[in-house]
């Protein structure tokens, strides 16, 4: 049958527009989707450029990601800055440090890896000094403080020896400079306000709003569907378009729940969802049918949503027919020609139910529905009374 998901929100709104839209057009689209559940993208939907730029999955700038990989400038002082993002504001953490001395350090570790290449070989200078649950450390008395860091100035003596059962035992002599640590906490209500403060977390910033072609959320960013591939945006001038060729390939024919498999010839994986998935969905952001875009709302019943409106019966009477095509048009070789010619025969010649009967239908199935959860609540009732009747009824 098929089911509208948030999961698909952002797919569905570039299905729906062939033509392409402007960053600012998905921005105006996003901003009119009102998502109620507590988990998922609705808050990415809502946040401007920020949420854009994770949906679409655009990747990281080259100088962002200097920027955060350079925890230390020349001298090794702390300068970096990181954000947090919270529900309901935005937390800039802010650190500087203070020298406390230099001295030496013996350090003593061993490290164990499944995989060789993993295995610790020891630090470089400007690193801190790596502490886990077979590291060693001497250093003079006056140093040992739970506040303090050490910096490795210089490396005096390294040892690196292989031991059993695959991993290396590291024996340092180092040089390094102790340093406590001051946090600054910076509290912002608005991403305005946020990049206002630091504008080089602006998404401008950070992300390549320049890149050609990407991946639509879900995607492998959110650690989600990762073994399942994801829906491909590319960019032409100032306009974004959904990557048809590409969502052919990988478009299910069955719906979430399917379990027949069929395959594009040219495709390797297939996606979770079916092109009547998508069709919802979009029924369900153009009828602003919020409620069936909640999580986990397609566990429910679609039999309403689907029959009693006639647009989106139609359009999922289609999507049924041109999925059925498809695999039928497969399985039996047929060339681009047969397949146009298939396709307009039976749009044009389908038997179609009124949609009036299919109303009287659906009433008649609502009203045999609304009699059985009658019966049963009676019946729960009953067994109910039965029990304390009996003195079986428990408390927990």
């Amino acid at each position: 049958m098929g089911a509208p998901t948030d999961m698909l929100v952002v797919v569905a709104t570039m299905y729906e527009n062939p033509k392409g839209l402007t960053k600012e057009e998905v921005l105006d689209k996003f901003d009119k989707i009102k998502l109620r559940g507590p988990l998922g993208i609705g808050e990415e939907l809502n946040s401007g450029l920020h949420g854009f730029s994770r949906l679409f999955n655009l990747e990281h700038t080259k100088q962002y990601l200097e920027n955060k990989e350079k925890y230390w400038d020349e001298e090794y002082k702390y300068s970096s800055k990181r954000e947090l993002i919270r529900k309901n504001f935005y937390n800039v953490i802010e650190k500087s440090h203070q020298s406390v001395g230099k001295t030496e350090m013996q350090y003593e570790s061993i490290d164990l890896s499944e995989f060789e290449e993993n295995l610790f070989k020891g630090h470089n200078v400007g690193e801190y000094v790596w502490q886990g649950h077979f590291t060693e450390i001497q250093i003079p008395d006056k140093y040992k403080n739970k506040k303090n860091s050490f910096i490795i100035r210089k490396i005096l003596n390294k040892e690196v020896t292989k031991e059993d059962f695959n991993c290396t035992k590291v024996n340092e002599i180092l040089e390094v400079e102790v340093v406590q640590f001051d946090s600054q906490n910076f509290k912002f209500d608005s991403f305005e306000d946020l990049w206002k403060a630091y504008p080089e977390y602006h998404p401008e910033n950070t992300r390549n709003f320049n890149q050609e072609k990407g991946f639509l959320y879900p995607h492998e960013a959110y650690r989600i569907h990762s073994k399942n591939p994801s829906f491909r945006w590319i960019k032409k001038g100032e306009k974004y378009f959904l990557d048809f060729e590409h969502f052919s390939r990988i478009l299910n024919p069955n719906n979430y729940f399917g379990k027949k498999c069929w395959k594009h010839p040219e495709q390797e994986k297939k996606s979770t969802y079916s092109l009547t998935d998508v069709i919802l969905t979009s029924e369900a952001i153009r009828r602003r049918n919020w409620r069936k875009l909640d999580y986990n709302a397609f566990f429910g019943n679609n039999e309403n949503f689907i029959y009693k409106n006639e647009k989106t019966f139609k359009r999922y009477e289609r999507a049924v027919l041109e999925t059925e095509l498809i695999v039928e048009a497969q399985k039996k070789g047929w060339t681009n020609f047969e397949f146009l010619r298939e396709y307009n025969t039976r749009i044009t010649h389908r038997n179609q139910v009124p949609h009036n009967n299919i109303l009287k239908m659906l009433k008649e199935e609502n009203k045999q529905r609304g009699i059985e959860r009658r019966k049963n609540t009676i019946r729960l009732k009953k067994e109910e009374n039965e029990r304390k009747e009996n003195g079986l009824d428990i408390l927990f």
